[in-house]
């Protein structure tokens, strides 16, 4: 059943959820906005954002959407005195519960044009890779594009390209401008199979891009407390002046030689023989894909986030290949061959996803140095004023994480001179007090190693954050 299905994928996200609850420093900005609206309320003053700007402003639009949703819940878990950090499980898990219903609005369309057994496979394929359902519970700005992509796919595949157009064009303004990027090839397609009305199209689409800047321009400029628009502040930083390269840059080639395997895994050999052997029944759907891939690379800063929206056409492709190979198993020797082959490849991935997600746990010493701070301390009735290094708030640190006791506050004032003033911090450097004790020890995660004995591997883990607790203090 389609429900059963979507469960499945609902399982799998908040099983990531519960193994890697932390966030990183690109999902810190709609973390923390999301924390602020559901503590802060209307205390601008009180907000993250305005003491830790960033270097581009982002939107507030799904930090808003999100807390909304997840308010009710919040004040029932304050009323029961649950710790805050129940509240970070809760935000990312509502956030789950969001990406899952917009994967399945295009896993129903899938269904209908396709058939559901593509749906199935298309779905068994998704779980057997690791990112795409790892980031559904992460409050990325890539995040919430991706979900608003994924109806907009849906209105593709059902012909409703006016519709498709404003979910393009939305998350265009507000999310990701590279997403119109993607609309531009997706579009021409269309145009050649003779499926658009161009002056229909065009009607929504400036209706709908001015709709989506009216709302963010209005809503942002409140809670940035200045005229602004900031995907159109991010586009201007990244594209025209191009300085995005400060955070390093990859090859022209990284996206398809080097993400591409690592997040496809096997199932990069089923996408590469179905847009093949299945090019006019879904294979083509791979070339405004390739087009966006092919443009976007010109950007010399690369991430895997940047092209999440590729994977489910990708993931779409491969299942409609294994459909075929399936349906005509008993037809011929080589198609059952060509099945098993893929089954494996899908067992393989499963593999694959396990030592990603072993990896993975272990990449946010910040977020677990955090909590065991608060752990070692839980019945202390002092005072504690703590600082938390630049190290420790891109891997893990989160408001959600802070105390609600008046007896705690904290800092992330960057270079200081003297930490005598701190209680205790959180550092990499074992000697930054020089008359503190470490009281705790973080690993973190440093590369893969080869081993004699199964599974053959092991991960390499180094002490990566200290607590230090301040003797004079």
């Amino acid at each position: 059943e389609p429900f059963l299905l979507s469960l499945l994928l609902l399982f799998f996200c908040v099983g990531y959820i519960l193994i890697c609850p932390y966030t990183k420093v690109e999902e810190s900005f709609s973390l923390q906005a999301t924390h602020d609206l559901l503590y802060h309320q209307t205390n601008l003053s009180s907000y993250d954002h305005l003491e830790f700007p960033g270097v581009v402003p982002r939107t507030f639009l799904a930090p808003l959407f999100l807390a909304i949703l997840s308010s009710p819940f919040v004040i029932a878990l304050r009323t029961l005195n649950f710790p805050k950090i129940f509240s970070l499980y809760l935000v990312r898990g509502i956030l789950a519960l969001i990406s899952v219903f917009c994967l399945s609005f295009f896993r129903k369309r899938i269904s209908l044009r396709y058939g559901r057994e593509v749906d199935i496979i298309f779905t068994i394929l998704t779980c057997s890779q690791f990112h795409l359902l790892f980031y559904l519970s992460r409050p990325l700005a890539n995040t919430f594009a991706l979900n608003i992509i994924l109806i907009g796919y849906a209105f593709y595949l059902k012909g409703d390209l006016e519709l498709m157009t404003w979910a393009f064009a939305f998350t265009s303004v507000v999310f990701r401008c590279e997403a119109f990027l993607l609309y531009v090839p997706l579009m021409l397609l269309a145009l050649v199979q003779r499926r658009v009305n161009l002056p229909q199209v065009i009607v929504h689409g400036s209706l709908a891009t001015f709709v989506s800047l009216f709302l963010t321009v209005v809503i942002d400029s409140v809670f940035w407390q200045r005229l602004l628009w900031p995907e159109g502040q991010v586009f201007y930083f990244n594209v025209i002046l191009n300085q995005s390269h400060n955070w390093g840059t990859s090859p022209w080639h990284w996206y398809f030689t080097s993400v591409l395997p690592r997040v496809l895994q096997g199932s990069i050999v089923l996408a590469l023989l179905g847009f093949f052997r299945e090019f006019r029944r879904a294979g083509h759907l791979l070339v405004p894909i390739l087009v966006f891939m092919g443009l976007y690379s010109f950007l010399p800063h690369k991430e895997i986030r940047f092209i999440f929206y590729v994977f489910p056409i990708f993931n779409l492709v491969s299942a409609v290949f294994l459909d075929r190979c399936f349906k005509n198993r008993r037809k011929s020797r080589v198609q059952m061959l060509m099945f098993i082959f893929g089954a494996g490849l899908i067992l393989m991935s499963f593999v694959g996803t396990t030592f990603f997600l072993m990896a993975s746990s272990n990449n946010y010493p910040g977020g677990k140095a955090f909590s065991l701070l608060h752990e070692s301390y839980s019945t202390s009735q002092t005072n504690h004023f703590v600082h938390i290094d630049v190290e420790a708030a891109m891997t893990g640190v989160s408001r959600f994480g802070e105390s609600e006791s008046e007896q705690w506050k904290y800092s992330k004032e960057e270079e200081l001179t003297s930490y005598e003033v701190f209680t205790e911090i959180i550092s990499p450097d074992p000697k930054r007090l020089p008359e503190g004790e470490v009281i705790g020890v973080v690993d973190g995660f440093t590369g893969v190693g080869l081993s004699r004995d199964w599974p053959f591997l092991f991960f390499r883990t180094e002490p990566k954050l200290f607590i230090l607790h301040n003797l004079k203090s």
